[in-house]
């Protein structure tokens, strides 16, 4: 036997609905798996225990080939078998984590919004559940949430192996892959709550460009040349890595145009105001294409542009973007960004 995924089309008559809670909250509608089941604390996939079901359409963000090893004999088996050998956690609240940024703002963080506006919630639950490779950003933006919401419930970090979760809620995740509305709403309506006692620099940055400098993938091979002619056209240099989140988001704010090679960073558009310009860097392959700060920008209202670029994969035959290292005609791009520049 194996753990039975069902699809989104078979929820609502197969075993698993029986133990799925839906709620209306002011802004949306939500799901959770209520009662007692099993998690990962990797990937933080859910499975009842009675029936020994999930949904990856509701509880997973990822390719759905990444979950093979959970639908397997050798894990009903471990799952049947080992029970009272896995730690019990009680009362919990699912949000989870992983280590990509832009999967942490638009999938796992916006979670907490269907505790926020489930107030009858709060009184059934002590504890919320991350694991303890949660990113510091990530600890500091929850805080923050929480204390703008007046949450005061203790924070777990469990390791990443099996658990078994008694009275506890796994809410399913606002969209998937290019579903992103309401997510993307989320971090708009807290953009300035979240920065409004931190101090920055008073000179701002208009127009700004984000270096892959210090990234091990998916660098531009010929940068030097391009930021030196950006910086011609008054653009800000900027390394993601060296800025607090704080910094981040005031940065994406206030922005009018940013540019760069597509990489997790440009997440924090989610903070910017409309009309604002968003270029992204992209290869120009038959092979890949991600639209995700596509829909963002459609959702907050600013101007997204896909700019093709040449380039060089670094790993002979692979076709992941990961491996593709882009080379830009800088006399052209330098063109087209003055059509765009106020």
């Amino acid at each position: 036997m194996r753990v039975t995924d069902y699809n989104i089309n078979e929820i609502s008559n197969c075993k698993l609905g029986k133990y799925l809670q839906n709620f209306n909250g002011k802004s949306n509608s939500y799901t959770y798996l209520t009662g007692n089941f099993f998690l990962d604390g990797n990937i933080f996939l859910p499975i009842e225990s009675k029936t020994f079901s999930t949904s990856l359409d509701l509880f997973s963000i990822s390719n759905k080939q990444k979950y093979v090893n959970y639908f397997t004999e050798e894990y009903f088996n471990l799952l049947k078998n080992q029970t009272n050998n896995i730690k019990v956690l009680e009362r919990c609240f699912i949000v989870g984590n992983d280590h990509n940024y832009c999967h942490n703002l638009i999938y796992w963080l916006p979670r907490v919004l269907s505790l926020i506006e489930n107030e009858g919630l709060m009184d059934r639950i002590d504890y919320i559940v991350f694991n303890k490779d949660i990113p510091e950003y990530v600890k500091i933006l929850i805080d923050k949430i929480f204390k703008i919401k007046k949450i005061k419930k203790e924070i777990i970090l469990i390791d990443r192996k099996l658990y078994f979760l008694k009275n506890s809620y796994c809410p399913a995740f606002l969209g998937r892959v290019y579903d992103l509305k309401k997510s993307t709403i989320f971090w708009k309506d807290y953009r300035e709550k979240i920065i409004d006692e931190e101090s920055f620099p008073k000179n701002r940055c208009d127009y700004i460009y984000i270096s892959r400098e210090d990234s091990n993938t998916r660098k531009i091979l010929n940068e030097d040349e391009l930021v030196e002619s950006l910086k011609k056209l008054n653009f800000k240099i900027i390394s993601l890595s060296k800025l607090n989140v704080f910094d981040q988001i005031n940065l994406f704010k206030n922005a009018k145009l940013i540019t760069g090679y597509h990489g997790a960073g440009f997440v924090n558009i989610v903070f910017s105001k409309p009309k604002t310009k968003v270029i992204e860097l992209f290869p120009n392959s038959k092979h890949v294409m991600r639209k995700t700060f596509e829909v963002i920008s459609d959702v907050n209202n600013l101007t997204h542009v896909f700019y093709y670029i040449d380039y060089k994969s670094n790993k002979k035959g692979s076709i992941n973007l990961s491996n593709f290292d882009g080379i830009v005609n800088v006399p052209r791009f330098r063109d087209f960004l003055n059509s765009y520049i106020e």
